[in-house]
């Protein structure tokens, strides 16, 4: 592709919370196309010889999680609900060896 072109060796990206778990909660269902998604998009970069840094929130929350808590980081079960967000990658993606919790810090 054109990033091995380019003769890229690293390539950093975010996942979509609600393409891996629609409505965002620890409970409610995984969308296993978003999975698989992920899985062969890594496993492109990997036989390219890219290796993937992945950054598993970057502050783009499912919908369905302000809908339930209102302000999203003053909700008591976020915190659980980005646990399960991040074991469900972190089993489905085991070739990745490079994560990014967060973007970066916020502060309220």
């Amino acid at each position: 592709g054109v990033m091995k072109e380019l003769g890229a060796k690293v390539y950093r990206f975010s996942l979509w919370w609600a393409r891996i778990i629609p409505e965002g909660g620890g409970n409610d269902p995984i969308n296993q196309g978003g999975i698989d998604h992920y899985v062969k998009f890594v496993d492109g970069l990997l036989a390219n010889d890219i290796t993937p840094f992945i950054r598993v929130l970057h502050w783009d929350v499912p919908s369905g999680l302000d809908k339930r808590y209102g302000k999203i980081l003053k909700g008591e079960e976020f915190p659980l609900d980005f646990e399960m967000c991040a074991r469900v990658v972190f089993k489905a993606l085991p070739k990745v060896k490079n994560w990014i919790t967060f973007n970066g810090g916020c502060s309220s």
